[in-house]
């Protein structure tokens, strides 16, 4: 089975090279084929990577909600197969996005896989006869290809359906990797006077070196 997480040289453009993002944000995981495929429902070509485009601007759609949306595609893979990069992108994710346009198995496998880790999952579609009877009941939202500029602010309006769940995972994530910091309990003055020391000591050392130096 090849896995949606595939890479395509296709999506290099949109690869994710910046480390900086929030550890904190709530992590969004976009299910979908990549580059154009064929849907296979109407044999019609769909673009899976403008439609992800689309998706991105979900990110700081809701300042009380912030959320960084990634894909598989864009991590690099570090593991010996694509199976186990997979569990790492839904070890990574607080909640999922998948396209069930066209019916691709993978896709189906993965909403699975989600539902399985106890994830929320946001269905989008082009066409609501895509959306297997497993999901009927579930989140959809349905776009058209010629109109994505609104895509975001639909699939905002099932935030509140996820928000609170979301945003309990992010904060014991957040707690988790808090308690994982060394510190102090209490105020130890006689170690800190004793740092202090060494220090100057090392100080001291490093000025009589310059010295000899400059009069060298």
């Amino acid at each position: 089975m090849q896995s949606t997480v595939s890479m395509n040289s296709q999506s290099e453009s949109l690869l994710d090279t910046s480390e900086a993002v929030d550890p904190f944000r709530a992590r969004c995981f976009v299910i979908q084929p990549f580059g154009v495929r064929k849907n296979g429902s109407t044999g019609e070509s769909v673009d899976n990577d403008v439609v992800y485009s689309a998706l991105q601007k979900l990110e700081g759609i809701d300042p009380t909600f912030p959320i960084s949306i990634f894909r598989g595609d864009n991590r690099t893979v570090e593991r010996d197969d694509l199976h186990s990069h997979l569990y790492d992108c839904f070890e990574e994710a607080h909640f999922c996005i998948a396209d069930v346009t066209g019916q691709n198995p993978n896709v189906c496998y993965e909403i699975g896989y989600a539902h399985a880790r106890g994830l929320k999952v946001i269905i989008i579609c082009q066409d609501r006869k895509d959306v297997p009877s497993d999901l009927e009941g579930a989140f959809v939202v349905q776009y058209k290809s010629a109109n994505l500029s609104i895509l975001a602010n639909d699939i905002r309006s099932h935030f509140g359906r996820v928000k609170d769940e979301v945003t309990n995972k992010v904060k014991r994530r957040k707690e988790e990797k808090l308690a994982k910091i060394p510190y102090l309990s209490t105020r130890d003055d006689q170690l800190i006077r004793q740092k202090i020391l060494s220090a100057k000591t090392h100080i001291d050392i490093l000025q009589t070196n310059l010295s000899v130096l400059q009069q060298d």
